[in-house]
């Protein structure tokens, strides 16, 4: 897998998507690494267990995938 080009794919997407109505609903998005794959996280702080620091909290999270 050509980790850099996704990566770069994500980040354009995060780009477009991440404008006033995005942040106006408390949304967030984050491109991290997720076992060996690259992942785009959209979520809310308050989703997490720990809202203070939501992408290094412990639990599950969701994934889906669009194809």
């Amino acid at each position: 897998m050509d980790e850099d080009f996704y990566r770069q794919k994500f980040q354009e997407a995060v780009d477009i998507i991440s404008g006033k109505e995005f942040c106006d609903a408390g949304l967030r998005v984050s491109v991290d690494d997720v076992l060996e794959s690259v992942a785009l996280k959209i979520y809310k702080p308050e989703w997490s267990s720990t809202p203070e620091s939501p992408l290094n909290a412990p639990g599950k999270d969701l994934f889906f995938s669009l194809g």
